[in-house]
This record gives structure tokens, C-alpha cells and sequence, in this order.
């Protein structure tokens, strides 16, 4: 785990060694460990590398590295199966020299080509450079778990970089950014994450399941080289055999990423999915003995803790941690230097977060003092089996108007569930009254109120077009080349999948683990996961009032039945308005009142102004107003940096 970086000089002018080591230097956060660097092909070629030991923590392990005097690679992720891997190559008469799972990359990609990514079950991007064949090429993981940003003017030359943030460095690219991408990000902070662009202008990303490929004569290829909808399996229709199956791939993706050579830790919210993993983990760690690569320090918690406010839930890892009699971190907001964590924490992440990132940041810096380097979290089960509010609601809409008002009955109450207590029984009435207005044919009118009949693409428009904040707003419409064409329900998790959460998550959860120099690991993103739940049935995932269907029963004894059973849906976020009301506000009514943001021409600044000082003064903000106006702190924060 790592950061990366390159330059390609299409043009005959020659890269300068200091110019690649200050270009990957940038990344020093992800890869305090080491770095290497790199000049290639008569210096038109350059690789950089800040080096996160967590497998082979010999010199053998640095980067970039060569193998067979023809190939080097600068990489960032993990290749969990590169244990299975290596000695299928070792059969084939190779002999390693490192421990480290780059140089089985090296292996693989010159025994199978780019055919070797089908066969890794990891996480990466990468740079490989063919010395004989002189062609370049970048890969990125089939989800992608690990970001690739880049930059390319035909003819004069190319680069890519782990982060947004090391483009300030290049003297022959002007990094600006781009109004209308960022005014987009303002309304929808987790939209543009999916369409391969950013906020800057003419700063890319290479998109999941894609490689990038550079041939001698500077023509540039994209191939989409893995899509889920091309690897979907037949499961059985027996719910017990689909329950078995899911908790041998479960536990197994667990095992897998418990390689390593330095300590790991478990990020635990007391949510279902974190809590999955963490006692998986437990119950592995109890049933197996055939581990390799284990480390001695693995079975700790970390727990992010929110005191007085409504996003704690310290309550819920507690019971989590009792259960399995396991030991914990804890850690909470340090509100003595709050305003300078939020300051320096947005300017790093350089980008739009729906919430201060600095509540990622908090749970990884606690693993760094802590000597732990490697995270092991629950990302990606809200999007397999229907664990987001939204997406729900969309499904009892998609049932309603398709008249299985049966299901559309179980659907509101599995909705109103995951509500806060006291806001349950109010929100079934209401989606109940709908499905009864719906029986009697009353006027759609009536009904309008609880249907999410519009794209996505029209509700952004309608919220951008009402809002006074904006001088402007865009049309910019996201482009997804999915060739997914089913319609829903299935297609609701699909969108959470490929274009609404996961690329945003990942985005902010990689920034923010790597902040601090620790990686994550998911093992609801392994690959088999993804795939045997995309061609599960709606009923294994959403049942008898319950999200997550099939992991809460492959899960019985394995968890307290309160978090087994819990339904209400908290989150890891910042408590914003609880900030906002409290230690951020005086910042806030300092920076509204600011030239500089005043002199931002995106918005309208006398009536933010104007709005966050009423906040302010009165201790007013709530939620939904404290998101809003973050969206705009956070550009802000950025766009004077």
C-alpha cells in the first residue's frame, strides 16, 4: 500500500530526477516508509514510489522494481491470493528473490499479459513499464479500491499520480479548477466520484476495471478489462445452500487479508458490517489453523467515539466487544486544535467530502499512534444487500407502482426500521397511508410526496435550479458506460454499486486511511462477494423487515443478537451541526465574513453570508443545513489553499 507516481515525456525533452522525486514526494502520507525513483528509456520515462511497508518489510521490497532486466512497476495495493499465485509459478520455473506480493505481479504479467489481473484478488493501481516492447501501462482493480489520476496532452506528455494533490508539483501542467465539475460536487458530493472525472481541469481518473495502455508511438488504449455483469454466477434457490455459500466466501476473503507482515486492527462502529468482519475475524481466528503470513498483532479494535451527540455509537461496539471479549481502541474528536484538523485535513484530501473527512482521519491516525498499519473494514455491505435508507425507499417506490403492494407494506416497515427511534412509528403511517391512497386510486397528486419517480440527473437539476447560493449552475450529466440494462429492483444496487456510494466511499475512506499512512482492507469487496451477491435474488437480501438478510443469518452466534438484529442506520460521519453550533462557530462566521470567500465567484456569498451568521449567532444549525453549507466550507478550504 502506497503512493505512486509517473511521468511520460512524449516530446524528446528529458525528465530531471529532482522533477519526478518532488512530483511522487507530494505523496509522502501514503508512504512514509521509504521511496524509490526511476528514470527510463533515455529519461523520457520516470517512476516514483513512496513506499507503506506491509509485506516484505526487507530493502527487496523497494520500488520501482525490476524484474527479468526488462519490466519495472511502481504499484499501490495488495494481491491477497499472491501466496496461491506464486507457487503456481514456481511450478512453472521461476524463482523469487522477495517476499513481497509486487514481484509476483512482475511474474504474472510476463507468463500471462494483462490476462495475469484476472487471476489477482486484490487491490491495485499500477504502472508497468515493458523495457523491450517500450509500450507503458496503467491498471486499476476491478472496483476500484485504489485510485489513478492522470493527466495527458498528445504529443508532449503524460503523468498519473495516486492523488489529485501531487499535480501542484508539475511545473509544465497548471493545475486549475473546473467550475462546473465543482459545482456539481457542491449539489452532489458522491456523483462525480463514478464518471472517471474530477474537479480540476483535464485531471482525470482511470476508471474501475480499466487499463490504460501507452504503445511506442505515444497512441493511447483504453480497455475495460473486467465488468461484474460478465461474471455473475448461478446460485441455488435453496436459501440455506446460498447462506452456506456466503459464509464460506465471507470467511475465507477474511482470512485472506489477515496476510500480512505488520500489525492489523479492525475499524469497528458497531454497525452490522463492521461488527460482521471483526467477528468473523474472531471466529476464524478459533476455527483455523492453516493461516499464512499472520501476523503476531491482529485481533485489536478501533472504535471512533462521537461523546453527546446523535452519531455515537459507542454503545454498540461496547456490546460487540464484550461479546467477544476482545480488546479496543477508543478514540474522539480532539476539539483543543479542531479548527486546524478540519483546515489541514480538507486541503489534503483535496476534494468534495459530504462531511469533514477529519472524522475518517481520527479512527486511522488512533491505529498509527498505536503502531498499527493495516485496517480491516466493512465497506461494501451497504451496497451488496441493501443497507442505505435510499435505497430502500426506492424499492417500496418501485413496489408501490408496480401495484405488489404486499411487498411494498413489508418494504415501508423495513424502511421505518431503520429509522431513529423515535422517528419510526411516524414514518410508517406515512408510507402506509400512501400504499392505502394508492388502493383507493386517489389522485397521483397525493402520492407524489413519497414516490422517487424522477432520474437523478432531474432532481440534482430541480435542487440546483431553486437554490439561491449558486450564481450558476451546470448541466453536467453523468456518462457510466455499464452495460446494465435491467430494470428494477436489481438495478437499485447496481447504481449503489458502480455510481452513487462505492466509488465515493472508497474515494473518502483511501484519502482518509492514507492520511495517515494505514491501509484498508474490505472483505465484502473481494471479488467472489460482489459477484455471488449481485446474482442473489432480492428476497436473500431484503426479508421479514430486515436489511442484510443473508448476512444476519450467516451470522447467528457469531454476533450479539442485538447488532445482529439491529436495524437502525447511523453511519460513520462528522457531527457536523453539533461542530457547527459549538467549536467551529466562530471559524464559521470568520471565513463567511472573509475576502476570500467573498470573492469566489461560484456563489452567492452575501446570502450564505447572511444565512450562516443568523445560524451561527442563534445555534440553530441541523443537519440538513449544516451539510449544505459544509459542501461550500469545503470548496472553500480548497480553493484558498
Amino acid at each position: 500500500m502506497c503512493g505512486i507516481a509517473g511521468i511520460y515525456k512524449f516530446d524528446s525533452s528529458k525528465i530531471k530526477f529532482d522533477e519526478i522525486k518532488t512530483f511522487t514526494d507530494t505523496l509522502f502520507h501514503r508512504g512514509p516508509d521509504g521511496s524509490g525513483y526511476k528514470l527510463l528509456n533515455n529519461d523520457s520515462l520516470a517512476l516514483g514510489h513512496r513506499r507503506l511497508s506491509i509485506l516484505d518489510l526487507s530493502d527487496l521490497g523497494i520500488q520501482p522494481m525490476c524484474f527479468e532486466n526488462r519490466y519495472w512497476i511502481t504499484y499501490n495495493g495488495e494481491i491477497f491470493n499472491f501466496i496461491e499465485i506464486k507457487q503456481e509459478l514456481i511450478q512453472k520455473g521461476f524463482k523469487f528473490i522477495t517476499d513481497s506480493d509486487t514481484e509476483v505481479i512482475l511474474a504474472s504479467y510476463h507468463v500471462w499479459g494483462k490476462e495475469a489481473f484476472n487471476k489477482f484478488n486484490g487491490m491495485w493501481a499500477l504502472a508497468i513499464w515493458d523495457n523491450d516492447k517500450k509500450n507503458l501501462i496503467l491498471c486499476r482493480d476491478r472496483f476500484g479500491v485504489k485510485p489513478l489520476h492522470y493527466i495527458f496532452k498528445k504529443d508532449k506528455y503524460f503523468a498519473f499520480a495516486s492523488e489529485t494533490i501531487a499535480f501542484n508539483k508539475l511545473t509544465f501542467f497548471n493545475k486549475a479548477i473546473n467550475d462546473e465539475h465543482l459545482l456539481f460536487s457542491l449539489n452532489q458530493p458522491s456523483a462525480l466520484e463514478s464518471t472517471g472525472e474530477t474537479i480540476f481541469n483535464n485531471i482525470k481518473q482511470l476508471k474501475p476495471g480499466y487499463l490504460l495502455e501507452i504503445n511506442e508511438n505515444f497512441d493511447i488504449k483504453f480497455i475495460n478489462w473486467w465488468k461484474i455483469e460478465q461474471h455473475l454466477i448461478k446460485v441455488s434457490n435453496d436459501f440455506n445452500e446460498q447462506k452456506e455459500m456466503f459464509f464460506n466466501l465471507f470467511s475465507d476473503a477474511c482470512k485472506l487479508r489477515l496476510r500480512s507482515d505488520v500489525p492489523i486492527a479492525s475499524a469497528l462502529s458497531g454497525g452490522l458490517d463492521s461488527s460482521s468482519v471483526f467477528s468473523m475475524i474472531n471466529y476464524i481466528s478459533n476455527n483455523h489453523k492453516d493461516f499464512t503470513r499472520l501476523p503476531k498483532d491482529w485481533k485489536k479494535a478501533v472504535v471512533a467515539t462521537f461523546p453527546n451527540t446523535d452519531i455515537d455509537e459507542k454503545k454498540y461496539a461496547d456490546d460487540v466487544i464484550r461479546y467477544l471479549n476482545a480488546e479496543a481502541i477508543y478514540t474522539e474528536p480532539n476539539y483543543s486544535n479542531l479548527v486546524e484538523e478540519v483546515i489541514n485535513t480538507t486541503k489534503l484530501f483535496d476534494s468534495i467530502s459530504g462531511t469533514p473527512i477529519i472524522s475518517v482521519t481520527d479512527v486511522y491516525k488512533a491505529m498509527k499512534l498505536n503502531n498499527i498499519k493495516v485496517s480491516m473494514d466493512g465497506h461494501g455491505g451497504d451496497e451488496l444487500l441493501f443497507g442505505y435508507k435510499s435505497s430502500i425507499l426506492e424499492l417500496f417506490n418501485f413496489y408501490l407502482e408496480s401495484n405488489n403492494l404486499n411487498q411494498a407494506e413489508e418494504i415501508a416497515a423495513t424502511y421505518a426500521n431503520m429509522m431513529s427511534e423515535n422517528a419510526i412509528d411516524e414514518t410508517k403511517n406515512r408510507l402506509f397511508k400512501s400504499i392505502e391512497a394508492h388502493r383507493k386510486k386517489s389522485v397521483f397528486s397525493q402520492l407524489k410526496k413519497y414516490l422517487l419517480n424522477k432520474t437523478k440527473k432531474n432532481q440534482l437539476q430541480e435542487r440546483m435550479n431553486s437554490s439561491d447560493w449558486f450564481y450558476s449552475s451546470n448541466n453536467y450529466i453523468i456518462n457510466n458506460d455499464s452495460d446494465i440494462n435491467t430494470v428494477l429492483p436489481e438495478k437499485i444496487l447496481w447504481d449503489d454499486f458502480l455510481i452513487r456510494h462505492i466509488p465515493y466511499n472508497l474515494r473518502d475512506f483511501d484519502r482518509g486511511a492514507m492520511q495517515n499512512g494505514i491501509e484498508i482492507r474490505m472483505p465484502f469487496m473481494d471479488y467472489r462477494i460482489v459477484c455471488f451477491c449481485m446474482s442473489l435474488p432480492i428476497s436473500s437480501k431484503v426479508k421479514h423487515g430486515f436489511t442484510k438478510y443473508i448476512l444476519r443469518e450467516s451470522m447467528k452466534n457469531l454476533l450479539p443478537e442485538n447488532i445482529r438484529l439491529r436495524t437502525n442506520k447511523i453511519g460513520l460521519g462528522a457531527p457536523t451541526a453539533h461542530w457547527f453550533n459549538n467549536q467551529l462557530n466562530e471559524f464559521l462566521q470568520d471565513e463567511v465574513c472573509s475576502h476570500s470567500f467573498r470573492n469566489i465567484k461560484l456563489w452567492n456569498s452575501n446570502i450564505i453570508k447572511n444565512e450562516v451568521i443568523k445560524r451561527c449567532e442563534e445555534k440553530s444549525w441541523d443537519n440538513f443545513s449544516a451539510n449544505k453549507f459544509w459542501n461550500i466550507l469545503n470548496a472553500h478550504i480548497i480553493l484558498n489553499k
